[in-house]
């Protein structure tokens, strides 16, 4: 399926693979909730797993319980705003200002589309 789709897209499927391999293990070297510990990669893995699936669940079951249909969207648009703006700041030091990513892309020109 997944195959199917990045030739659709005219992606490079062995590129594609390369980099997600790369992006997962520089995002999970180091878990990033809390107080900054060095765990292994596995670890944090899991308890990202975990951690989404019990937060998942219990929104299910306050958006199943709710038959008003605008407060349902009002409290899962809310939550997802709320989440990824919480992810955004704590990410932002690796996500927009990694220094890793100077040396491949800081002699690029930026091109405006």
């Amino acid at each position: 399926m997944l195959h199917y789709l990045l030739k659709l897209l005219s992606v490079d499927e062995r590129q594609w693979r390369a980099l997600l391999r790369a992006s997962l293990k520089l995002d999970l070297r180091q878990a990033r909730i809390g107080i900054q510990q060095r765990q292994n990669g596995l670890r944090a893995f899991w308890f990202l797993l975990i951690s989404s699936a019990i937060f998942g669940i219990l929104l299910a079951v306050l958006i199943l319980n709710n038959h008003d249909l605008f407060a349902t969207g009002i409290i899962f648009f809310t939550t997802i705003a709320i989440l990824s703006a919480v992810t955004i700041l704590t990410e932002f030091h690796s996500v927009v200002l990694s220094p890793e990513d100077y040396a491949i892309l800081g002699y690029q020109p930026i091109v405006l589309v």
